[in-house]
């Protein structure tokens, strides 16, 4: 179930298991993928300016087609493909709810940014004092 919070004027959410499990496989993907989370902040920076989840895809897909104008480095345009990729597979079932999709894509780069600095070869657990989805807590 979600809670949501007023806090700093932005509506504040608990994200269920299911959508925690989201935010840790994007998270843990790009990382594998080696994707920098400055790319996918970009896009979490968008849809919440715009709260429209379409238009978040096809941002994404523009910058997949045209991205060869904004890159800075030989690696920025593999990112967005990367990044449009897993965003296609794990936030397709949340298009209709822009809030939920702004809340699994911001922690999927705060827990990005964690894994990244933990280990740079494999991500190995949430970040102490986040909440875990109840099955994956110890018993």
């Amino acid at each position: 179930m979600l809670a949501a919070a007023w806090k700093g004027g932005e509506r504040q959410m608990e994200l269920n298991d299911s959508q925690w499990r989201a935010a840790d496989s994007i998270a843990r993907e790009l990382v594998r993928r080696d994707c920098d989370p400055n790319e996918v902040q970009k896009a979490f920076v968008y849809l919440r300016t715009h709260k429209d989840p379409e238009r978040l895809f096809r941002f994404l897909s523009v910058l997949v087609q045209r991205g060869q104008l904004l890159v800075r480095s030989g690696r920025t345009l593999g990112y967005y493909g990367v990044v449009q990729e897993v965003a296609q597979r794990h936030l397709a079932a949340y298009r209709a709810d822009a809030t939920t999709m702004m809340q699994i894509l911001g922690w999927a780069v705060r827990l990005m940014r964690y894994y990244k600095a933990r280990t740079p070869s494999q991500p190995q657990s949430m970040p102490p004092g986040r909440r875990a989805p109840s099955r994956w807590r110890r018993r």
